[in-house]
């Protein structure tokens, strides 16, 4: 097998293979003899690395080769200016290493508010995109007119799995397309060519989707798209807020294991609360239902939604004590229904604007059968200081099956506030601890806990089993799977300010 190496040779013995360097001169090193896979290898170690990446390749002519198919996997175009040097300096003299792109971010600033839009200023760079299409898996364009064309560029992507399409001008999207079996679809301030001429959101395009990211508006062709997993945000961009039971309406939903929808204050915006009539019939296959606690209680309300499959519920809030009236009682309706419309539910989490220990009463009295439990909340309020003895000697002991338990400030405070949690009231290690096992007492069954300090030190107790002591390890929050907390959606907001740009 022929090494991949640099210049000079290793003097004086035969390789072994080993990563080593021996100095031949002063200022010059030898290169280990390892063969090209090996290099590939660590090179791929720093993929992420541009820079170390770039470095490697002028090396040598035999790293140059090594490395930079791991170099161009990812492609970003920030400026028209950017890709069109791109595309003259590399792409056109060596085309066949566009087999080896994976992603590819149009990223450009969009048309500011005071400009015309030019609809096909960009038709000749998205021409160029099928020189990535035998290796192409993402593609995302933000902030970019689409030309008239963008569709047909689309049928020649056949190994395309994620797309996204943000705060872009769209071009009327066709009936149907021989489209790449997408995997992800992500949908977002998205306008017509024409305004209120059609609808740009053209997931109908893609009716056996297996996830679908959008915000909150309507499809050319309703129910056509029948996604896996639905994630919805409310929609900021160019008009009021919709009923988001409105847009659930365009989706099929017979295929729908997993429904997510961001509550409308953590996009600052009041989304109108849901209304009474038709409802959309929920699938028998959910399983994970994560939503604001008012559009919860509507669609518990009708009784033609079934569902006996689901495992997890998470209500976003916040509560507010001054909507205690509304969103307080729907929280207590919601938790007494689940009893009934939800036999398999093991998984729940709520995020509480105020602290409202009713809830936790409930939850305790109507869901004994949880295994995972996350309650989150904000400031200015916080549990009493008795309340962790509460939490002992009444509410745990209804929950024998319990092993996760989330209790603490919400995620994105606990930076800014390390003083707002409840005991203890030292960060110290034995004294943290020493509350987890008057914990592990009342539910001997616990393996995860997260309180108030062990959040703000990003850390979580664990343990395999009830034989094994506690282990505090670092998990940041973003990192926890079952969360309320993280139901924001980030990804569908606007790119660039609607102040300036369209």
């Amino acid at each position: 097998m022929t090494p991949a190496s640099g210049t000079g040779k290793v003097a004086g013995k035969k390789s072994t293979g080993t990563v080593t360097a021996e100095k031949q001169s002063a200022g010059a090193f030898s290169l280990p003899l390892l063969p090209a896979e090996v290099w590939w290898l660590i090179f791929e170690h720093h993929s992420d690395d541009a820079w170390t990446l770039a470095s490697i390749a002028r090396v040598s002519r035999s790293f140059r080769a090594t490395s930079t198919p791991i170099l161009i996997r990812h492609v970003v175009w920030k400026s028209p200016d950017h890709a069109n040097q791109n595309l003259s300096w590399f792409w056109d003299l060596f085309p066949e290493m566009g087999r080896h792109v994976r992603s590819l971010v149009v990223d450009f600033d969009p048309p500011r508010l005071d400009e015309d839009v030019v609809f096909d200023l960009h038709e000749d760079l998205f021409d160029e995109i099928h020189i990535f299409a035998s290796g192409l898996t993402r593609l995302s364009v933000i902030g970019t007119s689409l030309p008239p064309t963008f569709f047909a560029a689309l049928e020649g992507l056949p190994n395309l799995r994620q797309l996204t399409v943000r705060q872009c001008p769209v071009p009327k999207p066709p009936e149907r397309l021989t489209t790449p079996g997408l995997d992800t679809l992500s949908l977002s301030c998205l306008v017509p060519y024409t305004w209120d001429a059609y609808s740009p959101y053209f997931a109908h395009l893609f009716p056996t989707i297996d996830t679908v990211l959008m915000d909150g508006a309507t499809l050319p062709q309703p129910g056509v798209c029948a996604p896996r997993r639905l994630r919805l945000a409310p929609c900021v961009y160019r008009g009021s807020p919709k009923n988001i039971l409105d847009v659930l309406h365009h989706f099929g939903l017979s295929a729908l294991e997993e429904l997510v929808i961001a509550h409308g204050e953590s996009w600052g915006i009041r989304a109108p609360p849901p209304v009474g009539g038709a409802l959309p019939n929920l699938t028998t296959r959910l399983r994970s239902i994560v939503v604001p606690v008012n559009t919860m209680a509507a669609l518990l309300s009708d009784p033609a939604n079934e569902l006996l499959s689901v495992e997890t519920v998470g209500l976003c809030g916040p509560i507010r004590r001054m909507d205690l009236e509304h969103s307080g009682r729907n929280a207590l309706v919601v938790i007494q229904s689940l009893v009934d419309r939800t036999p398999r539910l093991r998984c729940f989490s709520i995020t509480m604007g105020d602290w409202y220990e009713d809830l936790i009463l409930q939850i305790a009295e109507h869901l004994p059968r949880l295994e995972a439990l996350e309650i989150l909340y904000d400031l200015p309020s916080r549990p009493p200081k008795d309340f962790l003895q509460r939490l002992h000697s009444s509410h745990l002991p209804k929950l024998p099956l319990l092993k996760k338990l989330h209790l603490h400030l919400h995620p994105s405070l606990t930076g800014l506030y390390p003083d707002a949690f409840f005991g203890p009231a030292s960060l110290h290690t034995p004294e943290r601890f020493s509350v987890i096992d008057t914990l592990t007492r009342a539910a001997p069954s616990l393996e995860r806990v997260r309180l108030g300090a062990d959040a703000h030190l990003s850390e979580t107790w664990v343990r395999p089993d009830a034989a094994t002591p506690w282990v505090a390890v670092k998990e940041a929050a973003e990192e926890i799977e079952w969360s309320s907390g993280f139901v924001v959606l980030d990804e569908l907001k606007p790119a660039y300010s609607l102040s300036v740009y369209r």
